[in-house]
C-alpha cells in the first residue's frame, strides 16, 4: 500500500471506531488493524516493555487490547514505565488484587 492509501485507511477505519454503532468486539479489530500497521513500519519505537507490542494512542474509555494507550494519563504512564496503557492496567489491577 501506498502512504496515500494508508492514510485514508486510518481515516476510515478512525470513523468506524468513533461511530457509535461500531461493537466493542469491532473496535477492538480496528486496534489491533492499526498496531500491525506500526509494527510493519520500519524502524518504529513505541513499544511496551511488557507485551513488545508497538504502542498506538487512540481516545477512549479503556484499553481495548495490548499496545493501546487511551487517555492522558496513559501517555504520562507511558513515559514513565514504558507499558502501554493496556498492560500498565493489567499491572496495576493484578496489585490491586493482593
Amino acid at each position: 500500500m501506498t502512504l496515500e492509501a494508508d492514510m485514508a485507511l486510518l481515516q476510515r477505519m478512525r470513523e468506524e471506531f468513533e461511530s457509535r454503532n461500531t461493537t466493542e468486539e469491532r473496535r477492538t479489530e480496528i486496534v489491533i488493524k492499526v498496531r500491525e500497521m506500526a509494527e510493519a513500519i520500519p524502524h518504529y519505537e513505541l513499544r511496551c516493555m511488557n507485551c513488545k507490542h508497538a504502542v498506538v494512542d487512540i481516545p477512549y474509555t479503556h484499553a481495548l487490547a495490548a499496545g493501546m494507550i487511551y487517555s492522558r494519563a496513559g501517555k504520562r504512564e507511558y513515559r514513565i514505565s514504558q507499558c502501554c496503557e493496556f498492560c500498565f492496567d493489567k499491572i496495576t489491577e493484578e496489585l490491586e488484587d493482593e
